[in-house]
C-alpha cells in the first residue's frame, strides 16, 4: 500500500481535475495556521474522525474547506449547496459532530438553517460563517446565540472548535 502522502483523496483528485493543482489557499499556511506546538492537538482531533457537514452555495469554497478538513484534521466531510438539503439529511437521521453553514445564501439563509437545526437537535454544534462580517445579518446570528466566524476560516479556529467536540 502507498504511504498516505502519495495517495490521492477524492477531494484532491477533484481539485486536480478542475484546476490542475490542489487549492492550498485554504489548506495550508497563512495567518492563523496552527503551529508546531499544536501538533499533538491536531493528532488528537485526527483520531476522533469528526463528522462534519458544510453548507455553502459556493462550490469552490465548499471544495477548499472540505479539502482542508479532510487533509489536516482527518474529518469525514459531506458538503451540500442548500439549507433544505442539509435539514433533510439531519431529519433522516444522519449524525454530525459539526455543521458549518454560510450566512448569506439563496433560499434559506444561515440563521434560518441554524434555527431549524436547533429545533431538530438543540445539542447540535452549528457554526455560521460569512465573508461579510458585522452586517445586520451577522449581528442577528450572534444574537441568536450562534457561533459566527469570518471566511475563510483559520486553522486556529478549526483547531479550537474541533477540539471542543
Amino acid at each position: 500500500m502507498k504511504p498516505r502522502s502519495l495517495m490521492l483523496t477524492t477531494t484532491r483528485r477533484r481539485l486536480l481535475k478542475r484546476y490542475g493543482f490542489p487549492l492550498f489557499l485554504f489548506a495550508i499556511g497563512g495567518p492563523g495556521s496552527a503551529g508546531p506546538s499544536d501538533s499533538e492537538l491536531k493528532e488528537k482531533i485526527r483520531k476522533k474522525r469528526c463528522r462534519i457537514l458544510i453548507i455553502d452555495d459556493e462550490p469552490d469554497f465548499r471544495l477548499s474547506l472540505r479539502f482542508k478538513l479532510e487533509e489536516i484534521f482527518a474529518a469525514v466531510v459531506e458538503d451540500v449547496n442548500s439549507g433544505s438539503t442539509a435539514i433533510a439529511a439531519v431529519k433522516s437521521g444522519k449524525r454530525y459532530d459539526l455543521i458549518l453553514t454560510d450566512l448569506i445564501m439563496p433560499g434559506k439563509n444561515g440563521m434560518e438553517i441554524f434555527q431549524e437545526l436547533q429545533q431538530i437537535d438543540p445539542g447540535l454544534r452549528v457554526v455560521i460563517m460569512s465573508a461579510f462580517t458585522h452586517t445586520e445579518e451577522w449581528n442577528k446570528a450572534a444574537e441568536l446565540g450562534a457561533t459566527v466566524v469570518e471566511k475563510p476560516i483559520s486553522n486556529s479556529f478549526l483547531l479550537q472548535i474541533l477540539n471542543e467536540i
